[in-house]
């Protein structure tokens, strides 16, 4: 069985991974682009800050000289808001001013590591001690960088999981498909199939779930032709046993007469040629690989076909004629071309007009050889021709075949036989009026050196 063939351009697996990865160390360059930006930004900040601090301090020793402690309390609130900084405004006893009011008696615990601190004169004469407090995280990110460290691994570790995570869920969804097929299908259940949007894929589980959908549609098929089949056999075997019942019969009735004994003998043969037919059907469905193969002539086989149908033929007064290219060989199996031929040489007999001509042909195609027997009977129309190579199939106004001793399985083994030599059967009609019925398989060539020409007579 030949591999699917994948389109000349698809998304693959590959590139999906190699996307979703790509994608995810962009993010992670990104974020923490992101993250030294603001940290660059937050120096800088910084630095501005420091550099008006004497204007800082300054202003709020006289916003509190001037409008008192509640207009202090309000500036700081408001230069918080704005710039973002925090101070603490100490008087000469080291009470806060503003806010963070010491009760009375006590002094005003002082922040360990303060930023810096600067001694401020006011009008009034007293001095004023001005502490720049930390007020955002990032100042606290600038003294300890340990924080940032483990602040861009948590980001990178969750961009890589959420990467992960998404690009497992994405192949999940078909693989839980294909599973849930498979169950469906050994637990009986013939018309699972994956759904639409998991064939939609262009990646190779896309593929895959076609083709698995390919599977279990020829599976379905198989059991079905199989079923169908058994139930041909039973309705087969059951005729000429049927008939072999009333011959018993008669026999017992009227004694053992040579005319009822030729009938019984008659009806075991259709049985034992019946059960014949069906065991090479299934020994040819079971697969090629289990036939051997030989390189061999082909002329001599078309004449022992002949020659081995002679006593039918002269039956009805036919003529049968071989035509076959020169120097014709292929590789394959003998006995069972031969079989296939013959096949298609008793059906012509058994349908061709008495005293007509039969044709035995094989001939040399671009890749392959063509073997076809012709005959000047009916033929069939082009909607039963399509059904002749159908196990126990009889086309219409042939019923007569069960009394001649074909079961509608000689056509079939025909085609199985083209099948395990790479090749199909065919049905065509010529216009001399003859219709004709072969089958198409691989050529091999004449070996090197062999130095043979055969010919056809």
């Amino acid at each position: 069985m030949k591999a699917p063939r994948l389109p000349a351009f698809r998304f693959g697996l590959f590139t999906r991974i190699l996307l979703g990865l790509w994608t995810a160390m962009a993010i992670t360059v990104l974020v923490n682009q992101l993250i030294g930006e603001w940290i660059l930004q937050a120096q800088q900040e910084q630095a501005i800050v420091q550099g008006r601090l004497d204007e800082i301090a300054r202003q709020a020793v006289e916003r509190y000289e001037s409008d008192g402690h509640e207009a202090l309390r309000q500036w700081q609130r408001q230069i918080n808001r704005s710039r973002g900084i925090r101070f603490l405004l100490l008087d000469e006893n080291n009470q806060p001013l503003g806010f963070r009011k010491a009760p009375s008696g006590e002094q005003a615990t002082i922040p360990d590591n303060p930023l810096p601190t600067i001694r401020v004169d006011g009008g009034s004469g007293k001095t004023y001690r001005f502490h720049l407090l930390p007020s955002r995280f990032s100042e606290q990110l600038l003294q300890n960088q340990k924080p940032l460290k483990g602040l861009r691994l948590l980001l990178t570790l969750a961009i890589v999981g959420l990467a992960s995570w998404l690009l497992y869920r994405h192949l999940q969804k078909p693989i839980l498909s294909l599973i849930g097929v498979s169950r469906s299908l050994a637990s009986g259940q013939l018309d699972a199939r994956n759904r639409p949007d998991v064939l939609a894929r262009t990646d190779e589980l896309g593929t895959l779930a076609g083709s698995f959908n390919e599977m279990a549609d020829a599976l379905q098929n198989k059991i079905h032709q199989q079923e169908q089949l058994l139930r041909h056999i039973s309705h087969e075997i059951r005729t000429p046993l049927t008939r072999q019942q009333l011959t018993l019969a008669r026999i017992e009735q009227q004694g053992a007469t040579p005319d009822l004994l030729e009938r019984l003998r008659h009806h075991n043969q259709q049985i034992d040629h019946l059960l014949g037919e069906m065991l090479t059907l299934f020994r040819l469905e079971a697969g090629p690989g289990r036939q051997s193969l030989e390189h061999f002539e082909i002329n001599p086989l078309l004449e022992q076909v002949v020659e081995d149908s002679q006593p039918e033929w002269e039956a009805k007064n036919l003529t049968p004629i071989i035509q076959c290219d020169a120097a014709l060989y292929m590789t394959g199996n003998p006995s069972l071309i031969m079989r296939a031929i013959d096949n298609l040489l008793r059906n012509a007999i058994r349908y061709a007009p008495a005293g007509s001509v039969l044709r035995v042909e094989a001939k040399r195609g671009t890749d392959n050889i063509e073997f076809q027997v012709s005959d000047a009977g009916p033929g069939v129309s082009d909607e039963e021709a399509e059904l002749l190579f159908t196990p126990f199939y009889r086309a219409s106004g042939q019923t007569q075949n069960r009394q001649s001793g074909g079961h509608g399985l000689g056509l079939a083994i025909v085609a199985a036989v083209a099948a395990g030599h790479g090749g199909q059967p065919f049905v065509r009609r010529s216009t001399d009026g003859f219709f004709s019925v072969g089958i198409r398989v691989r050529h091999q060539p004449l070996p090197e050196g062999s130095g043979e020409t055969p010919g056809c007579s």
